[in-house]
């Protein structure tokens, strides 16, 4: 097996590392906090740690390095054969409350890879996300990819380093849809790009880069679009619905 590039001698063991890295990642980290994430494979005597750097000058809130190597971690070697080394499921829909959660390439619904997640709240309640993988590596260049609902009911919440929410809602139930939207600086990372101002129904993708002929040996995830939804009955997050909802997705978007 090919594995340059990685940090380990196999694809299981890749995933199960980076895995981990992003699991010891944690909103509630303060600037200059560190914690344990896992063992050196490198050196396998020393501990991976993790420090939360939120004005890192490459645009990763955390940093990963050895306490005895010193050997850095980056996040951007994991690339999409690695991401899909994973359990999912293919849908060609997601039902919500509010509709129905479609995956279109130029207009047409096409089928999408599907796992689920369950993110707990500081409280102990827990909110179960849909996250939505799309694999654009047969897509070419200006092909349009999008995933949201029918209908134009999504409004603006909130962002962050490389994701932004957009919510819809009634009298006692919220809906999310969180997509992908890293820095520009960083779109050469990746073979699409972000539609400026993503619409009321949903998030809009245009493929920039050939994706068969794109080099991914050194960026995070450059030929998967990942999202995530998930709705919570807002009267079970009281008093900050919005917030938590916002926090439960923006956990899975990275």
């Amino acid at each position: 097996m090919n594995t340059d590039g990685m940090y380990t001698d196999s694809l299981e063991k890749e995933i199960a590392l980076l895995t981990k890295l992003h699991l010891s990642w944690d909103y509630r980290m303060k600037a200059g906090d560190i914690k344990q994430a896992c063992e050196c494979p490198c050196c396998r005597s020393g501990i991976i740690l993790t420090q939360y750097n939120p004005y890192n000058s490459c645009g990763y809130a955390y940093r990963h390095y050895c306490n005895q190597c010193g050997k850095e971690y980056d996040i951007g070697r994991l690339r999409s054969n690695v991401f899909f080394h994973r359990p999912y499921t293919v849908q060609k829909r997601l039902v919500t409350p509010f509709g129905e959660i479609k995956v279109k390439v130029n207009g047409k619904p096409v089928e999408f890879r599907f796992r689920n997640g369950t993110y707990t709240t500081q409280q102990g309640r827990p909110i179960r996300v849909k996250l939505i993988d799309i694999d654009v590596s047969n897509l070419k260049t200006d092909d349009h990819v999008f995933c949201g609902l029918d209908s134009p009911l999504f409004h603006y919440s909130d962002g962050d380093e490389r994701s932004v929410v957009y919510v819809c809602e009634d009298d006692t139930t919220m809906l999310g849809i969180c997509g992908y939207e890293p820095y520009e600086w960083e779109y050469k990372n990746h073979c699409f790009e972000p539609i400026q101002e993503f619409g009321p129904d949903g998030c809009d993708y245009k493929i920039t880069a050939e994706p068969s002929s794109f080099d991914e040996t050194r960026f995070y995830k450059s030929k998967v679009i990942c999202l995530a939804v998930a709705w919570i009955i807002k009267d079970e997050y009281y008093p900050e619905p919005e917030t938590e909802l916002f926090l439960a997705l923006t956990e899975f978007i990275y």
